[in-house]
């Protein structure tokens, strides 16, 4: 009898499952990556889903909440007999990573954010469910732009917007 067997070896098997995982490896580094849109998009879907979870909130509590937007994030606040103490749990503070820079406006006028944390709100949120209407960008190192605009009825819309680079 004849021990003659037919078939790969083990180690014949893992050098070619090696040369594929380093070829699908060099595929996808050749793509371009899309995580700049990916962060804003999720940075921008934070953002929209608390003033969402805020407008809910005050309407069912019957208590203001605010939004204060600086430089590097932003943080919510509640109405607290007359003054304004800082949200917790869900509310609390959210910061930007560093590539990622805000700029907010009022009635289209540009508005400064300061570079220090917890300064006064600029945004109301109404237990009627009314909001100060706003426009607040986000940009991915003057690359792209996530522009989120919001009416007074609390309305939220959101838009991407890619620079062409020369």
């Amino acid at each position: 009898m004849s021990n003659n067997s037919k078939g790969f070896t083990l180690i014949e098997m893992m050098v070619v499952v090696v040369i594929a995982a380093i070829m699908m490896g060099a595929v996808t580094l050749s793509f371009p990556s899309n995580q700049a849109d990916e962060l804003l998009e999720k940075e921008g879907d934070r953002l929209v889903a608390l003033i969402n979870f805020a407008q809910d909130e005050a309407t069912l509590q019957s208590r203001e909440f605010a939004l204060s937007l600086d430089a590097t994030g932003y943080a919510f606040y509640l109405n607290d007999q007359s003054s304004w103490v800082a949200a917790e749990d869900a509310f609390s503070r959210n910061d930007f990573p560093d590539v990622i820079k805000p700029a907010l406006f009022l009635e289209g006028e540009p508005i400064a954010l300061s570079k220090k944390k917890n300064i006064a709100p600029q945004i109301l949120i109404l237990s009627t469910g009314e909001v100060t209407p706003f426009s607040y960008r986000l940009s991915y190192l003057n690359k792209i732009n996530l522009d989120i605009s919001v009416d007074a009825g609390g309305l939220i819309k959101q838009r991407i917007e890619k620079k062409d680079a020369k």
